[in-house]
């Protein structure tokens, strides 16, 4: 547990660290209090290596006080550390900001054969939340049953992300924020700026307050390039 901690790592923080995970599960850790923090269970930082291997983040959140705060409910990265997740499983986490289950800022990062399920994020991205990465991708991955107040399972800000070999949306949902500052848009996800390719991709009962079931693009500020092949949606 880390309380009131301007940086995050319910279990484990690592700056400038190369992190291997495996075989492991990583259950209730968490970061509450007042000041803005990330990464239930890990946060790695400062061009770090992150590797997770074969294993299960459950029932891990980030729960402070700071309005629209807290990123990354189960594990979050930032300043270039990169990120390689294999096997993963995420469920049951929980954010009071943004990615319910995962934040990434920057960095590349690589996540095949993972399932993101029944994870929630107050605001942004009830699965996991991509902000500005070098390039992202995403293969043969499940995102069921999670739940953002925008973009249910995903919320995608600027930076470069693909997404392959059925990489499946079911049954997520963008929720409405209480307040305002999530309105309810993009069931599957949220999509604001950058470059993203979807190509063998499946959605299925996603669903949205508001705009967008599956996908809610915005490029209203921000140049949003999005291609779609290949896909039953």
């Amino acid at each position: 547990t880390g309380k009131d901690t301007n940086l995050g790592g319910g279990a484990i923080y690592g700056q400038q660290a190369k992190i291997e995970i495996e075989g492991a599960q990583l259950r209730e850790n968490n970061i509450t209090g007042k000041n803005d923090s990330a990464g239930g269970a890990i946060f790695s930082t400062s061009f770090g290596q992150l590797t997770v291997d074969d294993s299960q983040f459950t029932r891990n959140f980030v729960e402070v006080d700071r309005y629209g705060t807290g990123e990354g409910g189960a594990l979050a990265s930032s300043n270039n550390t990169n990120v390689t997740i294999t096997k993963g499983y995420f469920a049951n986490n929980r954010v009071s900001g943004t990615g319910g289950a995962v934040r990434l800022n920057t960095g590349s990062h690589d996540i095949s054969q993972t399932t993101f399920l029944n994870n929630t994020a107050r605001f942004f991205g009830g699965g996991a939340s991509f902000s500005g990465t070098t390039k992202t991708i995403v293969s043969d991955t499940l995102l069921q049953e999670n739940a953002g107040g925008s973009g249910g399972a995903i919320n995608v800000v600027g930076g470069t992300t693909e997404w392959k070999n059925k990489v499946r949306f079911i049954a997520n949902t963008a929720t409405k924020e209480p307040v305002s500052l999530a309105k309810g848009e993009g069931g599957g996800g949220i999509i604001k700026g950058g470059t993203h390719t979807f190509d063998d991709v499946i959605g299925d009962r996603n669903s949205a307050f508001q705009d967008g079931g599956l996908f809610h693009i915005d490029g209203s500020d921000m140049k949003t390039n999005v291609t779609i092949r290949n896909s039953k949606i």
